[in-house]
């Protein structure tokens, strides 16, 4: 029943604002309206009755995730896209449409376009109809006003929401973007889409330190635009400096680097996410407090291109051994190390992720190596 989207529930908005971690699934940037495709939506998810999205969903309007689409619109005419549920499992779309104006927007993520979308962005279409299993969308069959034409140079977004009514797994596909100025329905070109106003939108970002050796660890559901992550960190009383950068390798990646402070004690870290536009933003900052027998091992540069160093001070005896092993466990390089620096060649070896182990009678030292 319909009705059934407009129950309040108290207990759901103390728990949407007091859960932040919930908050990054349940918003997910897609980016520009020409990222279409099929996606796998999480039904699993907590009822969200928060009111983000303004009027259309307020307060007491319960949603299980929403997925943002943006485009520019070079000339008037009347958008299409459809939004289709894959099988039968009793699932509704529902999707928001705002005008942003002729102002191109500043960097954007799903919290910033939440925090605008109730206020200053101006919502044209709300279309919350009761369209089981069924498509809906801009210029699709439904109840409810579907035509939806835009202004000449106005920037939109879209929030595509589903609620649940029926049993996992849910997936919706989402049709390609038409623009239609009189002459015949055509797609959205890259250029309507390439707004250059997305940054990442960070799912976790964390740093753990293992002897001399700093993990850190993040992921992002976003990278529309963005021209590359700086990792940055913070030892002492000195201000942050970049340790390396990385591309973007895609939505919902899963990166990983080490990193061997200078100096031990208290180290902080961070992501720089820098747009191509030049526009940027800051991840949190992580503080760890690392604390090692410095002077015992040191492995660089890693990620690897070629020759992997391991440098090790201090030796109590010619008993100290490094093997690296693939990631399926095999045994792939032995040898006895000697004080001073020691090579190792990897520029036969393939790309992936490599356990290096690193042996002595009194300390034992194992680093994930990404080649």
């Amino acid at each position: 029943m319909r009705f059934m989207k407009t129950i309040f529930t108290l207990l759901l908005i103390l728990f949407f604002f007091s859960v932040e971690r919930s908050f990054a699934q349940l918003y997910k940037v897609l980016g520009c309206a020409d990222n279409y495709g099929v996606q796998n939506a999480d039904g699993t998810l907590p009822d969200d009755s928060s009111g983000a999205l303004g009027g259309c969903f307020g307060h007491g309007t319960t949603f299980k995730q929403v997925y943002w689409q943006f485009f520019y619109s070079p000339s008037a005419g009347e958008f299409k896209q459809a939004y289709t549920p894959i099988g039968n499992n009793n699932l509704d779309l529902d999707y928001i449409v705002y005008d942003l104006g002729s102002t191109r927007p500043g960097s954007l993520t799903a919290a910033t376009s939440l925090k605008l979308c109730g206020t200053e962005w101006s919502q044209i279409i709300c279309n919350n109809d009761a369209t089981y299993d069924l498509p809906t969308g801009p210029g699709q069959p439904g109840r409810q006003g579907n035509l939806f034409i835009t202004t000449a140079s106005h920037y939109y977004a879209i929030a595509i929401i589903f609620w649940q009514s029926g049993t996992m797994p849910y997936s919706f596909s989402i049709g390609a973007p038409t623009l239609n100025t009189g002459s015949g329905d055509r797609k959205l070109s890259s250029s309507n889409c390439n707004l250059d106003i997305f940054t990442s939108d960070l799912l976790s970002f964390e740093a753990k330190a293992t002897h001399c050796m700093v993990d850190i660890d993040w992921m992002a559901s976003a990278e529309s635009n963005l021209e590359k992550y700086e990792i940055q960190s913070s030892e002492g009383n000195e201000g942050y400096s970049t340790i390396t950068t990385v591309a973007p390798a895609g939505v919902n990646q899963k990166y990983h680097l080490q990193h061997i402070p200078s100096s031990t004690g208290d180290i902080s870290y961070r992501l720089k996410m820098v747009n191509r536009d030049g526009s940027s933003q800051y991840s949190k900052e992580v503080v760890i407090k690392v604390s090692c027998n410095r002077e015992w091992v040191k492995v660089y540069p890693n990620p690897v291109k070629d020759k992997l160093n391991v440098n090790v001070g201090n030796l109590e005896d010619n008993q100290t051994f490094t093997n690296l092993f693939d990631s399926n466990g095999r045994l792939l390089y032995s040898r006895r190390l000697t004080n001073g620096t020691n090579s190792i060649d990897l520029k036969g070896f393939s790309s992936g992720i490599y356990l290096l182990t690193i042996k002595s009678h009194t300390q034992v030292q194992k680093f994930k190596i990404v080649k």
